[in-house]
């Protein structure tokens, strides 16, 4: 298959498969993250370590704060192993740390946000008080075909947040 097709391919199934899932399982754990700050941390590069630092921080700062990466969860005194390490959860794993979450009294979350979640909608629905994207680079053109593509998948995580770290930086349309 041609890159271009597989890639158009790909869309085709984020929006007729990933999306619908995604507002299924948003409604049936009742939207559990419009009741979290949620901190959300995207790029090439650094993600899981930048997405604990601010956990760290926010933790020792007093903050009750869960923490979603690649690796794994915090949803208080538990461990989630999310089994992906290569990829943010699935919507039906994500909505069910968040409820977790709130259940535990958390009222913070910090995430690591793929792009291939952002592309694949697996956050649709949730409002990131913070975004914070770390770098970009040609890492994952196999899936995204050109930078301008990757790049767009990446500032998806602006649409849905009220303050964007570095520099208000500004989506591609």
């Amino acid at each position: 298959m041609i890159p271009i097709q597989k890639y158009y391919l790909q869309k085709v199934k984020n929006y007729l498969w990933h999306l619908p899932k995604s507002i299924y399982f948003k409604t049936k754990f009742k939207n559990p993250s419009k009741n979290l700050t949620l901190i959300g941390v995207t790029g090439t590069d650094g993600k899981t370590t930048t997405a604990k630092l601010i956990y760290e921080v926010l933790t020792k700062a007093g903050i009750k704060t869960g923490l979603i990466t690649t690796i794994g969860a915090k949803t208080g005194n538990r461990d989630i192993n999310t089994g992906l390490h290569m990829t943010s959860p699935d919507p039906s794993l994500v909505q069910q740390i968040f409820q977790e979450m709130v259940k535990s009294g958390l009222t913070h979350a910090v995430i690591e946000v793929t792009s291939h979640a952002l592309d694949q909608f697996r956050f649709f629905g949730c409002h990131f008080k913070v975004s914070v994207i770390t770098n970009t680079s040609h890492e994952h053109l196999d899936d995204f075909i050109d930078m301008h593509r990757y790049i767009h998948a990446k500032n998806k995580i602006f649409h849905y947040s009220d303050i964007v770290s570095p520099s208000q930086a500004k989506p591609i349309p």
